[in-house]
């Protein structure tokens, strides 16, 4: 497929008279390669992928894929997803489901780490941090709780306070090493924790999928 591109102006440069003119150039375009083309489940349409990558002599990393259903009907009832290196055609509904799972996810892990529970937590190792006598020591207490993974130097170069690091970093991913590190147990927030890892768990399934795999793009990422 053709790459087009679109002259704009670049940008503006003052002019002796007093007057702005531009500087035109070339946007950037857009080369696109199609690597898969088949019927749609019905086969009254089309199903096609496209590889796409900025047309420019410069070094990138993106990339990325155009997808399309011409059926009016399939493409009502039917998404074309990456999954496992490989594009499938799942149902929208599915795909609704998984959207509602990851909303109900954030809403409650908000809502957790919003509790007074949790509140008292951090307000523990708010204080704990703050008695430290320097930032390494802080930066030793949590790299051996699995709480912070940078070097010393990007932790120093990080650090603004107890505070702002611990909303920062701390979430309901590590919300159980916080409470191993300050020998602390909640009934409560660990039934949630666990409740939330198996919503997690249960967005991240694959999705079901309709017939087989389309296309492997696993070269394509590479």
């Amino acid at each position: 497929m053709p790459c087009t591109r679109t002259e704009i102006p670049l940008r503006s440069i003052p002019a002796g008279d007093g007057r702005v003119r531009q500087k035109w150039g070339l946007q950037v375009g857009t080369d696109r390669l199609e690597i898969y083309r088949g019927k749609c489940p019905c086969g009254a349409g089309d199903v096609s992928i496209v590889f796409c990558t900025p047309d420019h002599p410069w070094p990138t990393q993106s990339k990325w894929f155009e997808t399309s259903i011409s059926c009016g009907s399939c493409s009502k009832k039917y998404s074309l997803v990456e999954q496992n290196k490989a594009f499938v055609l799942i149902e929208k509904e599915e795909e609704h489901a998984r959207e509602e799972l990851w909303r109900e996810y954030l809403h409650r892990s908000k809502a957790l780490l919003s509790s007074p529970e949790v509140g008292e937590l951090l307000q523990e190792l708010e204080g704990l941090l703050e008695y430290q006598p320097s930032m390494a020591a802080c930066h030793r207490i949590l790299s051996a709780h699995g709480l912070d993974y940078y070097s010393i130097g990007t932790f120093r170069k990080k650090w603004s306070g107890a505070s702002d690091w611990i909303k920062n970093n701390i979430g309901v991913h590590n919300l159980e090493n916080v409470m191993k590190l300050l020998g602390k147990g909640s009934v409560v927030i660990e039934r949630e924790l666990r409740s939330l890892e198996e919503l997690y768990e249960n967005y991240k399934k694959p999705f079901p999928i309709i017939g087989t795999p389309l296309v492997d793009v696993s070269n394509y990422r590479d």
